[in-house]
């Protein structure tokens, strides 16, 4: 049994489904930004470590990794292992994303500041 937590909705449908853990994640098209995805972003003009993020936006685990995931699939964000060492391989933030720091990216900063 899973219980279902709506991270964002969105009337232009729904792109793609995200099961996590016991949280199944509802994914929109990635002209859309949800509030959540927006205040995010917002953080991330700079390299930011994952404490700060979750220190600032004041958000549960699961909401934070949640809503990194959707940004870094939409390919809004970047991860870091050090402030100059990007992660170019795979990375499964459920597992690591707690020890990774994090960047917006151009299409990121594009799609925030054009709202």
């Amino acid at each position: 049994m899973y219980k279902i937590q709506v991270i964002e909705t969105c009337t232009q449908g729904i792109s793609y489904l995200h099961l996590q853990e016991d949280y199944l994640i509802l994914g929109t098209s990635t002209g859309f930004m949800s509030d959540e995805e927006f205040d995010l972003l917002d953080e991330l003009y700079f390299v930011q470590p994952y404490a700060f993020l979750q220190e600032t936006l004041g958000w549960e685990d699961k909401k934070l990794l949640a809503t990194l995931v959707l940004l870094l699939e939409k390919g809004w964000i970047k991860c870091f292992t050090e402030p100059d060492q990007e992660c170019f391989e795979a990375i499964n933030l459920q597992e690591v994303g707690k020890g990774l720091l994090y960047l917006a990216t151009k299409k990121g900063l594009m799609a925030h500041t054009t709202l």
